[in-house]
């Protein structure tokens, strides 16, 4: 029996079904993150809710889309019940034009980590940067600047100043009444035992 063009549509129309429909767009509208794998529900195609899509993200990094992220999706064997989101983005607070070979962590708030050309590293918050260790160290090959307004040192220990010499520049006010208590010798000043301020 001849194989006639019907007979071969017939056969191929569901392989070209599941190949059409095996990647696809997709709307966040849930995000459950408590699990190993964050879960999705997404909108697909019209009139279709997918729920329980898993994400999968790069090792090291994760995030929590917003509603209407948009997301790609792989649908295992070609079945609409197996779907896997493999990226998710927000066109509404990407970064935008960075230079080639840049890189930046970003959230909707606009806050950043942006590694830029020229080996800077640029933080931006619109709230606070907070640092939590055992130990911090700031290591500047040539200079470390904090400029700000009130800067505040808070220390439930001591406070060591070690090497180079230290400059007081400006109206300087030092509120320690251990520090403004002590006293010198003349043999220091030349003018008797000088008092504390107390």
């Amino acid at each position: 029996m001849a194989l006639t063009q019907r007979d071969l549509r017939r056969w191929l129309d569901p392989i070209r079904r599941k190949l059409r429909l095996i990647v696809n767009r997709a709307i966040v509208s849930a995000v459950l993150d408590g699990q190993g794998f964050q879960v999705l529900q997404l909108k697909g195609l019209p009139g279709e809710v997918l729920d329980g899509v898993e994400r999968f993200q790069n090792y090291g990094f994760t995030s929590v889309p917003l509603t209407g992220s948009e997301a790609i999706v792989v649908f295992v064997g070609g079945s609409r019940s197996h779907g896997v989101a493999i990226a998710v983005d927000d066109r509404r607070y990407r970064k935008k034009n960075l230079q080639p070979g840049e890189s930046a962590q970003y959230s909707d708030e606009g806050d950043s980590i942006h590694l830029k050309r020229g080996k800077i590293i640029a933080v931006t918050s619109g709230g606070e940067i907070n640092v939590t260790a055992p130990k911090v160290k700031l290591n500047g090959a040539t200079e470390v600047t904090i400029d700000g307004g009130t800067v505040k040192l808070k220390s439930s220990g001591e406070v060591t100043i070690d090497g180079g010499t230290v400059k007081l520049i400006g109206t300087t006010t030092i509120e320690n009444k251990l520090f403004l208590a002590h006293t010198h010798s003349g043999v220091e000043t030349g003018a008797g035992v000088t008092g504390g301020v107390v």
